[in-house]
């Protein structure tokens, strides 16, 4: 029987635990192991859609506290406008706005894109304008006939 040591695994033969016997005594470790481990691996990457309009959707993965503004490209496939924590968005013909906490500094920052401008192909920095303060926000808001956040989080 090849040592295994070189691979951290030991080398024991045959083992009796109990009425079970082991071939390397890994076997009964393993499985306990293995069976703790698979419900936490199966549910490791949950995912999901909490708003859409049009080509613009709010997606989480892992946790809803991870909530980004998606521009989508196609079913299952979209790229990054607004990172998370998106905290609220909203809508008009003209334009998707998104309100976002700071998942390092907790501030709240505000975002508006232009949608005529948007294309799958920009990347979030070449048509995503912001982040602004709330008094900044407002001032724009009111020039431009920003939407309301119509969707919170």
């Amino acid at each position: 029987m090849p040592c295994l040591m070189k691979f951290g695994l030991g080398c024991r033969k045959l083992q009796n635990h109990g009425n079970k016997t082991t071939g390397l005594g890994l076997t009964l470790n393993m499985k306990r192991i293995f069976c703790l481990l698979l419900p936490i691996f199966l549910s490791a990457c949950d995912s999901g859609v909490e708003w859409n309009n049009e080509s613009y959707e709010v997606i989480w993965i892992d946790t809803h506290n991870n909530r980004s503004l998606n521009y989508k490209i196609e079913e299952g496939e979209s790229i990054g406008r607004v990172g998370a924590e998106i905290i609220a968005v909203g809508s008009n013909h003209k334009y998707i706005v998104a309100k976002q906490k700071d998942i390092s500094t907790g501030a709240i920052l505000f975002y508006y894109i232009d949608r005529q401008k948007d294309h799958k192909y920009y990347n979030w920095n070449d048509i995503t304008q912001g982040p602004f303060s709330e008094k900044k926000y407002n001032q724009i808001q009111s020039e431009l006939d920003l939407p309301e956040f119509t969707k919170k989080f």
